[in-house]
């Protein structure tokens, strides 16, 4: 499932159509290379393609989205732990906006996740 290694490095830079990072993945998921053109039925492509169950991809994509807030805030506490402090202003207003776009695009993946195939 190598193609998710874009989806989580990307992921949290987009906001309902502000982009501040380029889309295109390195592999396409399900014939779309394009983030902001995935949905579920590409993930549906994308599990017959590889011969899983596209019920298991469906999960496994949407827990690790649903993952990937509390793992950020976990990942800020931790550096936080061991510096004491954000590194700086610019520091402080990079991670604060990262959280703000993560939140922002895990609304917009429940959505299309839950939606009906079509």
């Amino acid at each position: 499932m190598a193609p998710l290694y874009d989806l989580a490095s990307i992921y949290p830079y987009l906001g309902h159509g502000s982009i501040g990072a380029s889309t295109t993945l390195a592999m396409t998921i399900g014939g779309r290379r394009n983030l902001l053109q995935l949905r579920r039925k590409h993930l549906e492509r994308f599990a017959s393609r590889m011969g899983l169950p596209a019920e298991d991809v469906l999960h496994r994509f949407a827990t690790l989205t649903r993952r990937m807030p509390d793992a950020f805030e976990r990942a800020v506490a931790e550096q936080q732990t061991i510096d004491g402090s954000y590194a700086s202003t610019v520091g402080a207003t990079l991670i604060d906006d990262y959280r703000k776009r993560l939140l922002m695009t895990y609304d917009e993946a429940m959505h299309w996740l839950t939606e009906s195939a079509s």
